[in-house]
């Protein structure tokens, strides 16, 4: 087993443990830390996520960007390598999709990521230099690969968050800021030593 499936199964272990009642009190914080950021507050496009079950939630935060007239995108699978941004109008027009993932029903109005002011990016776990990891399969590394790292953060739980350094590849993203339930952790890029133990 590699380093990084090493660390991906530990924390979905870990993330799958959480009480659900946790993660509700947690879903108003984090949308709390979010809506006062001067990115967030500043945007008037959003791409954010409709959360799988335990992931750091940002419905509040949909519901708060909608009621506030900025215009929300959600990614959505095209393909087995590829997430575009589609436009969310509410939380009540919404499909299953892959995974069981939430997305807008159809049609879809698409737009590119260089045309969305902030993107929030999920995460399986995060280190403090920035580095991230997703389920695995790199859609959002992909992503965001043409994206100016100004307009995009990752969002996580605060647990979701290592002192130690994931293993990396020369493809995977790196995040300038990370927020979590408690704050805004401004990602350190000096990634010197450190190996990461489960």
């Amino acid at each position: 087993m590699s380093d990084k499936q090493a660390v991906r199964l530990a924390y979905k272990a870990r993330r799958a443990a959480l009480r659900a009642e946790d993660c509700k009190a947690w879903q108003s914080l984090l949308t709390q830390q979010i809506i006062s950021l001067p990115e967030y507050e500043q945007a008037t496009s959003l791409m954010l996520y409709l959360a799988m079950e335990k992931e750091a939630n940002l419905d509040g935060v949909i519901t708060h960007a909608l009621g506030a007239g900025k215009t929300v995108y959600v990614p959505v699978c095209m393909n087995e390598s590829l997430i575009e941004p589609a436009r969310l109008r509410n939380l009540e027009e919404v499909d299953k999709g892959v995974l069981g993932i939430r997305v807008p029903k159809k049609p879809w109005y698409m737009e590119t990521p260089n045309h969305i002011d902030l993107l929030l990016v999920p995460g399986l776990v995060f280190d403090r230099c920035g580095g991230r990891m997703g389920m695995g399969a790199g859609y959002y590394d992909r992503f965001l690969a043409s994206v100016d790292t100004s307009r995009y953060m990752g969002v996580c739980w605060s647990m979701q968050v290592t002192d130690a350094l994931l293993p990396m590849d020369m493809y995977d993203c790196y995040m300038p800021k990370i927020i979590t339930e408690l704050g805004c952790i401004e990602c350190n890029k000096n990634r010197k030593g450190g190996i990461f133990e489960t």
